[in-house]
């Protein structure tokens, strides 16, 4: 009797610690509003949607309700039973997927974030991510993306499935100049290293002894003085900043950023 009482008291325990942590996993992801990590992949909500984001940059929309898993020792996720883990309402809606991985459906009034949460703690499991609905062409998500009519024109979506660019590849604009510190070039716009002395990768127009990269010497012996970002032929400065507001566009057709997020919103064409 006494053993039974044991093993009944054991049980009560156990469940009462794994409600306490789903509790707590549920806590944490209502503290964190409209964004979601879990482990190093990161999550937003956007206009009425979760979506993946990689470096700061949008990636494709994500189902909540389902959950990509593989246990570690690969056994068969129809056959594991969630509720030992204290999760509820969970029901295994795939095959086993090539590696191991299953699709599970988490159903209300469980949060999936929190069951996310918890399975990614488990010992168990060693995978667990949020499904997702892949999108055929690696369209960009700037806001006035959809009035450029020449883009899709000459097949760039389908372009950009292949590479979206390659950065060792450089161009040079030899126009009235170019804002380098536009919102959708400074991404873009290539530092000389040699004359980067403080070397953030930012081209800083204030003196070395004010923490800037200007001291006056041809770094790079190449002829021009502190040509951080290009050379003003006109003015015979290290400025080539655009004076007339024509190289600027220029610029931006052969090399603006797309998808950048930046200052809370993502910006261009």
């Amino acid at each position: 009797m006494n053993g039974n009482v044991n093993f009944l008291l054991r049980a009560a325990l156990r469940s009462l610690s794994m409600i306490a942590l789903m509790f707590i996993a549920l806590e944490a992801v209502q503290a964190q509003g409209q964004s979601f990590n879990l482990g190093e992949r990161e999550y937003r909500f956007v206009q009425g949607r979760w979506y993946s984001f990689f470096a700061a940059q949008k990636g494709d929309p994500i189902v909540p309700e389902r959950l990509i898993v593989r246990l570690k020792d690969r056994r068969d996720v129809r056959r594991f039973d969630f509720s030992r883990a204290g999760i509820q309402n969970i029901r295994v809606v795939s095959d086993e997927l090539f590696g191991g991985y299953y699709v599970i459906r988490v159903n209300a009034p469980q949060d999936p974030f929190a069951v996310a949460t918890v399975i990614a703690g488990n010992p168990l499991f060693d995978y667990v991510e949020f499904d997702a609905i892949g999108e055929f062409h690696a369209t960009p998500n700037d806001p006035l993306y959809s009035n450029q009519w020449n883009l899709p024109k000459i097949s760039m979506p389908s372009a950009w499935d292949i590479t979206p660019g390659n950065t060792s590849v450089l161009l040079a604009i030899i126009d009235s100049g170019t804002d380098y510190t536009h919102e959708d070039l400074d991404g873009n716009i290539r530092v000389n290293p040699a004359e980067d002395r403080n070397g953030n990768g930012r081209p800083d127009f204030t003196p070395v002894a004010q923490g800037g990269d200007l001291d006056g010497v041809d770094n790079d012996g190449n002829g021009f003085v502190d040509d951080l970002v290009g050379w003003d032929f006109y003015d015979t400065d290290n400025s080539p900043f655009d004076v007339y507001g024509h190289g600027t566009p220029v610029a931006g057709i052969a090399a603006a950023q797309t998808s950048n997020y930046e200052n809370g919103a993502y910006r261009g064409i």
